[in-house]
C-alpha cells in the first residue's frame, strides 16, 4: 500500500509542517527540463488555510512516499516551491489548490551573471570569465559547472548539487570544447548552449534531491519492461516530421557552414535547420553544434508512450517500482516478437509523468524495423488497447 505525505519548509530551510490530508495530481519529469508542475488540494477554509504559514508562497515543498519497495524508509519523489494558492468554494465545500514548480523552472527566471556582469566569456579550466581578452575555448563541462556555480551563488535558498552520493561529479566531461560569449542569457538559455555544444544524446536533468546531472545516455538498458508484466498500455508513432538532415549555421559574421547527412538526404530529401548565433566564436564550436544537430535528427523517430503500472497497485508479481524511472534513463521492451528483436537497442526515456499508481513514459528509438508487423503483434498481445499516434514537439 502506497502512502504519501508532504513536508513544507520556510525560506530558511526550517521544517514547518508535515501534511497528510491532501489530494495530489500528477507531475512531469523530463530531460533538459527537470521536475515540472505539481498541483495538490487541501481541505482547508478560505480564511484560515495558511494560518500556520505552511502553504505560503515561496515555501519549499517535498513529496514523500512509503510503500512495499521503501520498507521502513521513505522516498522523496518531488521537490519544488509553492508558486500559487487558489482557495475554492464549491457547493459549500472549501478547499485550497496549491501549485508548485520544480527547481528547473528557476533557471528561466534569472540572468546568468557574476556580480553585475552579465556578459561572460569561455575560458579554460575556470569555465567563464568577465574579461574579453581572456576569451578562449573551454571544455563544455567546465562551462556548465561554472554556470551552475553562478546560479547557486545568486540563489542561495535553492540547493543545487553537482556531486552524487558517492562524491562523484555529476557533470561529466564531454571531450568537446566551446568558445562562446554569453550575453544576458537566462540560466536556461546558457545551459542549452552547453548542451548544443556537447556530443549527440547528451542531456541535463535536476532530480528531486537537487542533483544536477549532465551526461550521455547509458550504453546498456537501465530498465527492462516486460509487455505482459509491467506495461498496461502502449502507443506508437513513426514519422519523418522531426528529420533535420541539413544544418546551415551562421555566426552573423564570416563563419557560415553546412552540415548534412547524405544518406538521409537521399532517402527523405533536404530538410534544413537554419541556425544563427552571433556568439559562436570559432569554427570548432560551430562544428560541434552542426555535428550534434545532424546526428540527433537525421533519422525518422519512433515515438513510444507506455503506461507502466506500479507494483504496489498491480496483481501479485506484476508491476514495476515506478519511482526508479528517471528521464534520461534507457530502457528496452521484451515480450514482443514481430519477427525480430525490434527493441533490443537502448531507448532514451524523454519524459515521465508520475502518478501514484502508474508512470507514463515517452521513449524514442531510431532503429528501423517492420512497423506494421509490430502493430499487428502488439494489438494481439494488448487486444483491449488501441494504438494511437503520439505527437511530440521537436526540440
Amino acid at each position: 500500500m502506497k502512502k504519501l505525505y508532504i513536508k513544507t519548509y520556510d525560506s530558511d530551510g526550517a521544517l514547518i509542517e508535515t501534511l497528510f490530508d491532501f489530494q495530489v495530481g500528477t507531475f512531469i519529469k523530463k530531460i533538459n527540463g527537470g521536475l515540472g508542475q505539481l498541483v495538490f488540494i487541501m481541505p482547508r477554509k478560505l480564511d484560515t488555510f495558511d494560518s500556520a504559514g505552511d502553504l505560503s508562497l515561496g515555501n519549499k515543498l517535498e513529496l514523500w512516499i512509503t510503500d512495499e519497495d521503501t520498507g521502513n524508509d521513505a522516498r522523496k519523489v518531488y521537490t519544488g516551491q509553492i508558486e500559487q494558492q487558489r482557495p475554492i468554494i464549491s457547493g459549500g465545500v472549501e478547499n485550497v489548490q496549491i501549485l508548485c514548480l520544480g527547481v528547473a523552472s528557476r533557471f528561466a527566471t534569472d540572468i546568468l551573471k557574476t556580480g553585475s556582469q552579465t556578459t561572460l566569456y569561455t575560458i579554460p579550466t575556470d569555465g567563464l570569465t568577465i574579461t574579453l581578452g581572456s576569451l578562449a575555448a573551454a571544455e563544455v563541462a567546465e562551462v556548465m559547472e561554472k554556470i551552475l556555480a553562478y546560479f547557486q551563488a545568486a540563489n542561495t535558498a535553492i540547493s543545487v548539487a553537482t556531486n552524487n552520493d558517492e562524491g562523484e561529479n555529476s557533470i561529466e566531461t564531454t571531450e568537446n570544447d566551446m568558445q562562446y560569449t554569453f550575453e544576458a542569457l537566462t540560466y536556461s538559455e546558457a545551459i542549452k548552449k552547453c548542451v548544443d555544444m556537447a556530443p549527440a544524446n547528451w542531456f541535463w536533468y535536476i532530480d528531486e534531491n537537487g542533483l544536477f546531472s549532465f551526461k550521455p545516455s547509458s550504453s546498456t538498458a537501465d530498465h527492462t519492461f516486460i509487455l505482459t508484466k509491467h506495461i498496461k498500455r502502449i502507443e506508437v508513432e513513426k514519422g519523418t516530421d522531426s528529420i533535420k538532415n541539413v544544418a546551415l549555421i551562421w555566426d552573423g559574421g564570416s563563419l557560415y557552414s553546412e552540415y548534412k547527412d547524405e544518406t538521409s538526404v537521399s532517402l527523405y530529401g533536404r530538410r534544413v535547420q537554419q541556425i544563427t548565433d552571433n556568439n559562436i566564436e570559432d569554427q570548432t564550436s560551430m562544428d560541434n553544434v552542426g555535428a550534434s544537430v545532424i546526428a540527433e535528427n537525421k533519422d525518422p523517430r519512433i515515438r513510444i508512450v507506455m503506461d507502466i503500472i506500479d507494483n504496489n497497485e498491480a496483481e501479485e508479481d506484476k508491476g514495476y517500482d515506478i519511482e526508479l524511472i528517471q528521464p534520461g534513463d534507457t530502457c528496452k521492451i521484451v515480450g514482443i516478437d514481430a519477427g525480430s528483436d525490434i527493441f533490443t537497442d537502448n531507448m532514451i526515456i524523454k519524459q515521465v509523468t508520475w502518478a501514484d499508481s502508474k508512470a507514463t513514459i515517452e521513449v524514442e528509438t531510431r532503429k528501423n524495423f517492420d512497423f506494421e508487423a509490430f502493430i499487428v503483434k502488439t494489438q494481439k498481445d494488448l487486444s483491449e488497447q488501441t494504438l494511437l499516434g503520439v505527437p511530440e514537439t521537436y526540440s
